[in-house]
């Protein structure tokens, strides 16, 4: 199974107007904020799709029960907490895509909240920023499994 691809996730920046608006009390910020909406809607749609066209992936966590545990925990946390139509993550999909708070820019901070305070683990900001930039769902749950790298 393919991760998940959205390349313009990475490269994509907000227009002049976007921008412009920001620096607009209350209207220019509702206005760069439908902007932003509408630069990610394509993105959004095209993750979405993927990931309802996957069967269920419980099973391609490997046979370590804790390992499963950990990727079912995050898995469902990931559906309820960034609003994915469902769970169906894999080990190699971009930690980036996955936590993308595409509904509310508040979301991936309540997700790691919630992980966190479920799995009794913390992790050091520069260990998130890092996994976001270049990691992969499959490091994040490995390290939560193995707590002596996740300090």
């Amino acid at each position: 199974m393919k991760p998940l691809v959205c390349e313009a996730f990475w490269s994509s920046q907000p227009s002049r107007a976007e921008n412009w608006l920001a620096w607009i009390p209350l209207l220019g910020w509702a206005g760069s904020a439908a902007l932003e909406r509408a630069r990610f809607r394509p993105m959004v749609r095209s993750l979405e799709q993927q990931l309802r066209a996957r069967p269920d992936t419980a099973g391609l966590w490997g046979s370590d029960p804790r390992r499963q545990e950990v990727a079912t925990a995050i898995r469902v946390i990931l559906k309820e907490e960034l609003g994915w139509p469902n769970d169906h993550f894999i080990s190699a999909d971009p930690f980036g895509l996955v936590f993308w708070a595409h509904e509310d820019g508040l979301d991936g901070v309540s997700a790691a909240n919630r992980i966190e305070q479920q799995l009794g683990v913390r992790l050091r900001e520069s260990e998130w920023e890092r996994l976001w930039r270049h990691g992969t769902l499959g490091e994040f749950v490995d390290q939560l499994v193995t707590p002596e790298q996740s300090g």
